[in-house]
């Protein structure tokens, strides 16, 4: 990897970033996958494609983003999180709780991810007893 492209790897990562904050989450995602051709080896540049994905409620895209950026970078916790909402969003809920298990470990404290836990749980919970039920 040449200096060159590196440069312009984040040049692309800081248009996205600030196109994501303009809500703007389609170009971001352009400029995201920019940055990824020029430098495929960053984690979080896939990560910010998926939380763009998710914003769009592109799951699946956002789940494939996340499963690069874990594998590229297994310290990438904000991969995780995403994870899971993109697991919930497609309505896989076991495989979300694991995620949200994960990024509670490293951050015992993370409100967001508590939230998402305990709902995973309830929703399992009550698909069990349905399907006790039926």
């Amino acid at each position: 990897m040449t200096s060159g492209k590196e440069e312009l790897a984040l040049k692309h990562k800081d248009a996205g970033n600030k196109l994501f904050k303009d809500k703007n989450y389609h170009e971001a995602i352009n400029e995201y996958s920019k940055a990824i051709e020029f430098d495929p080896t960053v984690s979080i540049f896939y990560s910010n494609r998926a939380f763009c994905n998710l914003k769009i409620e592109n799951f699946t895209n956002s789940l494939e983003d996340c499963d690069k950026a874990v594998q590229l970078d297994n310290n990438n916790i904000k991969a995780y999180y995403r994870k899971g909402l993109s697991f919930i969003g497609l309505m896989q809920y076991k495989k979300a709780k694991t995620q949200f298990k994960i990024v509670l470990k490293v951050k015992p404290q993370d409100e967001g991810s508590k939230k998402a836990l305990e709902m995973c749980e309830k929703i399992i919970f009550q698909n069990n007893f349905e399907n006790a039920l039926s």
